[in-house]
């Protein structure tokens, strides 16, 4: 259909026609059989390679957010890290405390 809508709007690819003229032997008609069959091919060609690409940056994507991920630290972390460090000086202090008062 999208092939079809380029030669009835008077869009060719030059590429693609002058391989089809050099394998018809100058016959026209062939030449446009060719065209058409290599025109199918170069969609599915753009149609892979779009693919491939989409696939590509997604992966990166995924590389990238999983290289972050590891180098920040979790939030949670650092607040339960925090809590311990209070609790051991409270404890520690509280132990100065009461040998203190001995």
């Amino acid at each position: 259909m999208e092939v079809s809508n380029e030669i009835s709007n008077g869009i060719r690819r030059d590429g693609l026609w002058a391989k089809a003229i050099t394998n018809s032997n100058g016959s026209e008609e062939k030449a446009k059989s060719l065209y058409i069959k290599y025109r199918i091919q170069s969609i599915k060609d753009e149609i892979k390679l779009a693919e491939a690409f989409a696939e590509e940056t997604e992966d990166n994507s995924e590389n990238i957010n999983n290289k972050e991920q590891k180098y920040q630290p979790e939030e949670k972390n650092i607040v339960k890290e925090l809590f311990i460090l209070i609790i051991t000086i409270s404890v520690i202090m509280l132990i100065f405390i009461i040998l203190s008062l001995r």
